[in-house]
């Protein structure tokens, strides 16, 4: 979806543009990444590397404008990683550093936000709050968000639309209630399981 690959065979369209055609200033400008894991080995700090966002909307040999630097601002308070503005990215916590990477994908101004394993590795609280968030901002700012994810049940409560591979191939699309089933997950992951409803709140159970 990105472009980082070429397709075996078909091809990916961005606003109706194969993914090939677009520029690599362009694609940022339209498509932001949040990896699973960061490796970052240079001691820069937050505002650095939210800032870093910016660069599709930076004219070439341009330094950042007052705007640039409104805009990190404001999707660093919107993470809750203003406080961390000057701490060095090499002195946070997991979930601070997956806060930061969300800043700086949401500093880009995309209509399009890929997501890979985003919460895997984070606490409970930190899962929660993290895609907590991406749902509001999905609703507020118009942005599609695209998950890759394993926990079913997180994905059930966030997603509004739910893609189920198996073994490469798609199992079922659509509305997680439709998608997600006892049926499904007894085709797919071979577990016996159980979903409910209870003080308007959906359960899993596996056996």
């Amino acid at each position: 979806l990105s472009g980082a690959f070429k397709p075996q065979k078909g091809e990916v369209l961005v606003d109706g543009i194969p993914v090939s055609r677009i520029s690599h200033r362009e694609l940022a400008a339209k498509i932001a990444y949040v990896a699973q894991s960061n490796k970052i080995e240079y001691n820069f700090s937050v505002m650095d590397i939210v800032l870093m966002g910016r660069y599709a909307h930076i004219p070439f040999l341009r330094s950042e404008s007052e705007r640039d630097y409104m805009v990190t601002r404001n999707v660093m308070e919107q993470t809750g990683v203003a406080h961390l503005a000057n701490r060095s990215i090499l002195a946070l916590s997991g979930g601070e550093l997956q806060r930061v990477m969300l800043a700086r994908a949401l500093a880009q101004e995309c209509s399009y936000l890929l997501l890979d394993e985003p919460v895997t590795g984070l606490d409970v609280r930190y899962q929660l709050d993290f895609l907590g968030l991406i749902a509001s901002l999905c609703s507020q700012k118009q942005i599609t968000a695209v998950c890759v994810m394993h926990d079913i049940e997180l994905a059930y409560k966030y997603a509004s639309k739910i893609l189920l591979l198996s073994q490469g191939q798609i199992d079922g699309y659509g509305v997680p209630e439709d998608v997600i089933t006892p049926e499904s997950l007894a085709r797919v992951y071979r577990v016996q399981s159980e979903i409910f409803n209870r003080n308007g709140r959906t359960h899993f159970t596996f056996s």
